[in-house]
């Protein structure tokens, strides 16, 4: 056995990838992690190795070698287990360490979906729909009387364990999702084939999407509202803003966006409507609106502001995994955006109450990605934005960029053109001593806006531009 880690890492990959020797390989990397037991890679390759055991039990499961029998079913849900947590160490570590290491929430992403694909072979769901294995994935109160044996192995529920990986996936997805959306890193940051994603959410979307046409009967309102939450998954790719967003630059974009805008309202008159509800449905207007001009007319400013201010005030119930306790930015956002004291829109908070906001999203952001407060502006970062206030009334007073016009922080170009000009609309204020702060003057209240390099949102104070967050 090595002493350098690095090499016994790189053997524990020869003896899984080339040999298959899943044990030895392990005893090898595990060698390495007592070593250094902060190098999130290293944890990556322990959970790498359980990945590559399951895809190979699950290759022998599709081409009829073996039968997923009950009896075997264990061993399958402990593989997978012992992955994630491999994974889920990684990821622990790697919030600790200078650079940011993501590889650990792709593969907690991929075994997840080898798990599925092993478990779809049982003869419990074997059927091409995946219905039974999605309805016990995702319905509670629903376990085959095949599985209650589950219920108790060594001591753990693997019932409930199984039941809890689609609000896990959730949160790995927007954790993902929000990496390129608030921070829009390259790929230098975010280490992950190209692709990859893509290609994941093609599988999650079969076992934990429901299909868009069909709502079952004799549901709950609840349940029924889970169940779109669900359809949304499947047509979106995700539940967050950013998958939401990148429906934009697709062939059929805005007919699926209307679409889950269909979807999303029926939830957002439901009388059990969640702050996810309310969180989405926005993120589609300002989507629809971003590619069609003509949505302006058809949304109503002040639903969106109604809407804005109750998933602000609601934003604590966002949080659907508290094991990995994911921070939501875009309460934030969409409250300061729509409530930003200015002539040409009425809000409904107080400045004073937008400047608390603003402080708390500065706070937030950085909880969020506390490496970012102590490195500043990365090189390697592209400075793209959103969102603008704007002139005009109702909806035209929110500008959303378009593909073709996201502009980057110092690119005059964008600032010089006559749309800009005309479209943008300024503020008066004062820049602040040493450059980090601008003081907003609205009638007899100030806003002291301080400044950040990771924006959504820009306003366009003075001719000279300065970001909130």
């Amino acid at each position: 056995m090595t002493n350098d880690p690095f090499v016994a890492q790189h053997l524990a990959r020869l003896l899984y990838i080339k040999l298959g020797d899943w044990n030895q390989a392990s005893d090898v990397i595990n060698s390495a992690i007592v070593q250094l037991p902060d190098n999130s890679y290293l944890w990556d390759t322990h959970g790498r190795i359980y990945q590559k055991q399951l895809s190979a039990e699950y290759a022998r499961y599709k081409d009829g070698v073996k039968r997923l029998t009950l009896d075997r079913v264990t061993e399958v849900v402990d593989l997978a287990l012992k992955g994630i947590e491999m994974f889920q160490k990684g990821q622990s570590v790697s919030e600790l360490e200078k650079t940011a290491n993501d590889v650990g929430y792709y593969g907690e992403l991929h075994i997840i979906c080898t798990l599925m694909d092993c478990l779809a072979c049982c003869g419990t769901f074997q059927e091409e729909t995946k219905a039974d294995l999605k309805k016990f994935l995702l319905n509670e109160n629903f376990i085959p009387t095949d599985f209650d044996f589950l219920k108790n192995v060594k001591g753990r529920d693997y019932i409930w364990i199984l039941k809890d990986l689609k609000p896990r996936v959730d949160t790995v997805l927007k954790r993902l999702e929000d990496e390129k959306l608030q921070l829009k890193l390259d790929v230098k940051y975010v280490q992950s084939p190209t692709g990859s994603l893509v290609k994941l959410m093609e599988r999650l979307v079969n076992y934990f999407g429901e299909d868009p046409s069909q709502l079952p009967q004799n549901l709950s309102e609840n349940d029924q509202c889970s169940f779109r939450r669900r359809q949304i998954f499947r047509l979106a790719g995700g539940n967050n803003m950013n998958s939401i967003f990148e429906q934009r630059w697709k062939d059929n974009g805005e007919k699926v966006l209307k679409q889950i805008r269909d979807i999303i309202k029926i939830n957002i008159l439901s009388a059990v409507v969640s702050a996810h509800d309310y969180l989405i449905a926005i993120s589609i207007n300002l989507a629809l609106t971003s590619i069609n001009p003509k949505c302006c007319g058809e949304i109503k400013f002040d639903e969106m502001l109604e809407w804005s201010r109750k998933l602000y005030e609601t934003r604590q119930s966002l949080i659907i995994d508290t094991k990995m306790n994911p921070i939501y930015l875009e309460p934030y956002l969409f409250m300061t955006m729509f409530n930003w004291p200015r002539e040409n829109t009425s809000p409904i908070f107080v400045p004073s109450e937008v400047h608390v906001a603003v402080c708390q999203w500065k706070e937030e952001f950085y909880t969020k990605y506390p490496r970012l407060k102590t490195e500043g502006k990365p090189h390697h970062k592209k400075e793209k934005t959103l969102f603008f206030l704007a002139n005009g009334s109702g909806m035209e007073s929110i500008y959303t960029s378009t593909k073709d016009d996201l502009p980057r922080e110092n690119d005059s170009d964008f600032w010089q053109q006559e749309h800009t000009k005309t479209t943008l609309q300024r503020f008066e204020g004062i820049l602040e001593r040493p450059g980090t702060s601008v003081n907003y003057h609205f009638g007899a209240i100030t806003l002291n806006i301080l400044y950040l390099h990771h924006c959504l949102l820009w306003i366009v104070l003075c001719g000279k531009r300065r970001c909130i967050s």
